[in-house]
């Protein structure tokens, strides 16, 4: 089993979308998260909902402790106590009484998980120090302890002198005689010299530990920030200078341990057990997603009823000709029509060799033909001056009866440029336009390096509950983007596989 662990996402949904993708990318069987899931970022309904959704375990952080009513807050400073306050408010009352039903340490057979030190998990002691290190080996006879909580990446080793040691960072393969204490470090606050995201990976078949680092975008940051009505100066994360010579890690650290037991957490689940959480946490990940489409869904109604937007060229009167496919010969044929050659600005909401595409403002919006220089492929330029919608949508694709179980294989080549901030997402819709519309891929596109054609890529799952149904009758490929600057799209394809 390859296990992903995170730790300390701290509401920044840019850094955990970034590790999301990267985890994908690297074949994670399984996430574990070592809590502090909100604090300090813009964003923390929106990183809840998407951990419900995709990490099979938790332990709880101090930040979630505190945000869940389970802890003190006055173990805080002002600024981190401000923004936990900031935080709740922004938390259904449901999505705080997740963060409290989760333990403080999660057993996973052969290794053990925890946010802080195992001696006195409720404290959430760091561990920065050999002392503080050797206090959680002597708390289990595990080999492996997986910690976050510092924000700082490393290990700590003990061997048969019974000497603990503390190491950088680095990859390793577990040792005989040996034990490890592996500081995973922060996803969403990273406080080392390295800006970027931090995570582990664990393979427990090889013994293998390895760590991982992720670019994500700070100047998208910036922006979630200004759109929650925070001041970028408020956020520490945006303050800090990624250079050697900063101030050292304790007195960045926005938490003093208690050592009142009154003061620790309390109310809460001490240990719990990875093998026995699975069926659960399945449970609640169907239940919440059900919950954020009804909600989803809702909020459409909302914004339609209020804005009232000029009617958008995909609900035709007359809709573009569906293809046709025949079973034996689309499997694994490109269903997609090619993005044509060409050079210039298009019209308003027009069509493009059978795509078409939707802008809400010509004078602020323009779409162009162009040429990608690097791959030589045709693509679509979209400018917009201003943070505004553009959808793109293919002909809908006629099964005509094709095998129920098949999935679907989805890429998007796509280039953010320097002035970009905002986002896309690729969606594959069963049914559209009917009251039995399913949503069958929903990806957001890899946009982590301005200026760099980046590739996106989405299989459907195997084991997934949401399938190609033979009663389908058309299916629908749309890019959809709200976004301001630069964004440049070239070579979709999508197919039907085995």
């Amino acid at each position: 089993m390859l296990y992903a662990i995170v730790s300390d996402l701290h509401a920044n949904l840019v850094a955990w979308n970034a590790v999301l993708a990267d985890l994908s990318a690297m074949k994670a069987q399984k996430i574990i998260c070592l809590g502090d899931v909100v604090g300090y970022g813009p964003d923390p309904s929106e990183v809840l909902e998407s951990v419900y959704r995709h990490v099979d375990a938790f332990v709880m952080g101090n930040h979630d402790a505190v945000v869940a009513g389970k802890m003190d807050p006055d173990c805080f400073n002002d600024h981190a106590r401000e923004m936990v306050e900031w935080s709740a408010s922004r938390i259904s009352s449901r999505g705080r009484a997740f963060l409290g039903r989760q333990p403080l340490v999660l057993d996973c057979g052969g290794f053990v998980c925890v946010h802080g030190s195992l001696e006195a998990p409720a404290a959430f002691n760091y561990i920065l120090s050999p002392d503080e290190a050797l206090a959680s080996f002597r708390a289990t006879d595990k080999q492996l302890i997986f910690v976050g909580h510092t924000h700082q990446p490393g290990l700590a080793v003990i061997g048969a002198s019974g000497v603990a040691h503390l190491l950088p960072a680095q990859d390793f393969e577990l040792e005989q005689g040996k034990r490890f204490i592996v500081n995973v470090g922060s996803v969403g606050d990273p406080r080392d010299e390295d800006p970027r995201a931090s995570y582990c990976l664990y393979d427990d078949a090889t013994g293998v530990v390895s760590f991982r680092r992720v670019a994500f975008d700070y100047s998208a940051l910036t922006e979630h920030v200004k759109a929650a009505g925070l001041a970028p100066d408020s956020i520490p994360l945006l303050r800090r200078d990624p250079v050697p010579g900063r101030e050292p890690v304790r007195e960045t650290l926005g938490f003093a341990p208690p050592s009142r037991e009154a003061a620790m957490a309390r109310g809460v689940a001490e240990r719990a057990e990875l093998a026995k959480l699975g069926r659960a946490n399945r449970r609640l990940r169907m239940a919440t997603a059900f919950l954020a489409v009804v909600i989803a869904a809702l909020a459409g109604v909302m914004v339609g009823i209020l804005t009232r937007p000029k009617p958008s060229p995909f609900t035709p009167a007359a809709p573009l000709p569906p293809i046709e496919a025949i079973v034996q010969r689309d499997t694994e044929r490109q269903l997609l029509p090619e993005i044509p050659s060409g050079n210039g600005v298009l019209p308003h909401d027009s069509e493009i060799m059978g795509w078409r595409y939707s802008i809400v403002d010509p004078k602020r919006q323009r779409v162009s033909l162009v040429t990608e220089q690097g791959s030589g492929l045709p693509a679509i330029l979209i400018e917009n001056d201003d943070r505004l919608p553009f959808v793109l949508e293919a002909p809908r694709w006629r099964h005509n009866g094709f095998a129920a179980g098949l999935r679907f294989q989805a890429t998007v080549k796509a280039r953010a440029e320097e002035n970009f901030s905002g986002g896309a997402t690729f969606r594959v819709v069963a049914n559209p336009d009917a009251q039995g519309e399913r949503t069958l891929m929903n990806e957001d596109l890899l946009l982590t390096r301005p200026g760099v054609l980046q590739l996106t890529q989405r299989t459907m799952e195997k084991k997934s509950a949401v399938r190609i149904k033979a009663d389908d009758e058309e299916i629908v490929f749309r890019i959809e983007a709200t976004f301001q600057g630069s964004l440049l799209i070239c070579d979709p394809t999508l197919r039907a596989i085995k």
